[in-house]
């Protein structure tokens, strides 16, 4: 089973969600979503409940990537970092 977190910020939910989360739910990914946006959690949270089939495959965490890291003990095959690099400050530590 494949696992991959996604890492987004200030980006349109549902143009992630078409070509970044639900493709790679529909071949089986297990996704776990991270946004520091409480709404753009929920609209992604919306948009998944319309294919009752992906949902055990997408969870969505309204956090940060620091916050979620220090809470979770999982391992992920990939995470993908979409939208983000431009909003760090400090890149080189990122």
């Amino acid at each position: 089973m494949f696992w991959l977190m996604l890492v987004l910020k200030k980006q349109t939910p549902l143009l992630l969600e078409r070509i970044l989360s639900k493709p790679l739910a529909i071949i089986g990914a297990n996704i776990t979503r991270l946004d520091a946006f409480k709404e753009l959690i929920s609209i992604a949270r919306q948009h998944a409940s319309f294919d009752k089939d992906l949902s055990s495959n997408l969870n969505y965490v309204h956090t940060s990537i620091e916050d979620y890291l220090q809470k979770q003990e999982e391992k992920f095959n990939a995470v993908v970092a979409s939208e983000i690099l431009e909003h760090v400050i400090d890149q080189e530590l990122f």
